[in-house]
């Protein structure tokens, strides 16, 4: 594949919470779901008053935006086989596809 060792560079990564404007806490989206971060789904339903006094931390975000991007850049390389892509192209696609994942359902630990 012509894109299989290709990956969001070390800026994009840490653009992202930013870029992305990441809440700190939990919120309710404009579903009524609890959310958090850049769009992670904590649990269908309102956030309870608890949650929505809890703070989330910055290594709770990243956590599930490394999830997210991950399987954003495994479909890009998955989907764009057949040319190179250079690295501006891939990123946007990599950006786009993890916006287009959102709200996501965040992996729990086992």
């Amino acid at each position: 594949m012509a894109n299989e060792n290709m990956g969001l560079i070390q800026p994009g990564w840490a653009a992202l919470p930013t870029r992305e404007q990441a809440a700190m806490a939990h919120y309710n989206d404009l579903a009524n779901n609890c959310t958090y971060g850049v769009g992670t789904l904590a649990h269908t339903g309102p956030c309870t008053p608890e949650e929505l006094r809890r703070p989330v931390t910055i290594s709770e975000v990243n956590a599930q935006l490394v999830v997210r991007v991950s399987r954003a850049e495994s479909h890009v390389r998955r989907t764009v086989t057949q040319r190179a892509i250079s690295r501006g192209p891939l990123d946007r696609l990599v950006s786009r596809r993890h916006l287009e994942a959102a709200p996501f359902q965040p992996q729990r630990a086992r």
